[in-house]
């Protein structure tokens, strides 16, 4: 999203940067417009390094912004540059991107509460606004900031330079796609024991993407063997770019149970590839059985009706629920809708006028 975001106000003509103490997939035009913090590598949770504060300092004294937007809540360097840009008067917006949903706040530990209430919260509340995806994260932000002014922009995908694609026909052999991290807030479980009360015969699960831990999916294989599912359900591993937009296009579905997430951006991508998806309630989406898609809550059963229903669809059905998915993003989470929001919340802000509004 950041990125994305760079790029969309430097096609607006406005100047901007991202400074981060790493920055991953930037094109090479868009290089120039990255500047690394020092930090130490081998603390990485916490990205400190004895020179941030100066650096900071004399870079946005340089630079000279407009408005600052600050992305993340938890490391060093945020704290630092909502310091420093509150002592040169610059207004701030912060996107704490999910991170302060209560799926994260039940398995926070002693220490990392502690670390919030003395260190980080005092110092975040004082931004001038706060940017909240959905209207769920609205809330939680709310009560970890009450009477700090919010704006809320969903998040967007791009579909002029990339997502291209036509629509085809789903595979003859049908199956049911999950594709992101394989990380417990992603509902995998979920899936796994959905799946195994569907009437298999004819369809079959893949899931594609990287593993957060191996331990993790050992614990998930293991789940496929419990349910005798080794004949249905395979892990492909990470896809990239041609062969991600292949499985997304050519699925009978996509399957995102996340337990919380603001606004998977999977269920974009699926729907930018005429591609439904089945996604819960926690997932920001609460409009998307508007798209073709279908909503429901993170359980088992309810999973496994709308993998049944998903099923029960004709051919002729699930294209028509394919193309009303794109036409759907297009007019409510494409970059050129989404993209205008943000300029006028920049405008708004940076005036000294933030104020409340979706």
């Amino acid at each position: 999203m950041l990125v994305r975001l760079v790029a969309y106000c430097r096609s607006r003509g406005i100047r901007c940067e991202i400074v981060a103490a790493h920055v991953d997939g930037v094109p090479n035009p868009d290089s120039s417009s990255v500047a690394l913090i020092p930090s130490f590598a081998p603390i990485r949770p916490l990205l400190w390094h004895p020179l941030q504060k100066i650096f900071l300092e004399n870079h946005i004294q340089e630079f000279n912004p407009d408005i600052i937007h600050v992305h993340g809540v938890f490391s060093w360097i945020q704290r630092k540059v909502i310091l420093a840009a509150r002592k040169k008067g610059i207004p701030i917006v912060l996107s704490a991107h999910g991170m302060l949903e209560p799926w994260f706040r039940a398995r926070w530990g002693r220490g990392k509460r502690l670390y919030w209430n003395t260190m980080v919260r005092p110092v975040l509340q004082q931004v001038d606004c706060l940017h909240a995806i959905t209207q769920r994260e609205s809330e939680s932000l709310f009560l970890a900031f009450p009477g700090v002014p919010q704006v809320r922009i969903p998040n967007a995908i791009d579909l002029k330079t990339s997502w291209k694609c036509s629509p085809a026909i789903p595979d003859e052999d049908r199956y049911f796609l999950f594709l992101g991290r394989l990380h417990p807030i992603k509902g995998l479980d979920l899936l796994i024991a959905a799946f195994s009360r569907l009437e298999r015969e004819g369809y079959k699960l893949v899931v594609a993407g990287p593993d957060y831990s191996a331990e993790y999916s050992r614990y998930l294989k293991q789940l496929v063997k419990d349910h005798g599912l080794e004949r249905s359900v395979f892990f492909i591993g990470p896809v990239q770019r041609e062969r991600k937009e292949s499985l997304l296009s050519r699925a009978w579905a996509v399957v995102v149970p996340s337990y919380s997430e603001v606004i998977a951006l999977v269920n974009l991508e699926s729907a930018a590839a005429y591609t439904p998806t089945i996604t819960t309630t926690q997932t920001g989406l609460l409009d998307w059985e508007e798209s073709g898609g279908v909503l429901v809550d993170p359980n088992a059963m309810e999973l496994a009706d709308a993998l049944r229903y998903a099923a029960s669809w004709t051919l002729s059905e699930r294209m028509q629920r394919g193309y009303l998915s794109r036409r759907f993003v297009e007019e409510r989470y494409s970059w050129d809708v989404v993209g205008d929001r943000w300029m006028a919340a920049y405008q708004a802000i940076s005036s000294g006028a933030p104020r409340n509004h979706a």
